[in-house]
């Protein structure tokens, strides 16, 4: 498995955590749909683990060593810095 493909499961594997996360939250406080949770969480983490790996993938390039936005830059050609020594 390339780099790439690596970063991008840990990553799906973060957004899955937190998709759950906030759905059940939000099933759990609600009082009309708490009574429905046996039924609704296994939805949140259905509908969790479907969408993590589209938004990895949109992440993932972020965090690839190597691999830089043009944007990026763009933004950081703009600034200098002061050299230490």
């Amino acid at each position: 498995m390339s780099t790439h493909a690596w970063i991008t499961a840990l990553i799906s594997l973060v957004i899955s955590f937190v998709l759950f996360g906030i759905g059940a939250v939000t099933i759990l406080t609600l009082p009309i749909a708490s009574t429905e949770a046996q039924l609704v969480l296994p939805l949140i983490v259905l509908v969790g683990l479907l969408i993590a790996p589209f938004a990895a993938e949109r992440l993932s390039p972020r965090f690839t060593p190597g691999e830089r936005r043009e944007e990026e830059d763009d933004v950081s050609s703009d600034r200098t810095y002061p050299r230490g020594g």
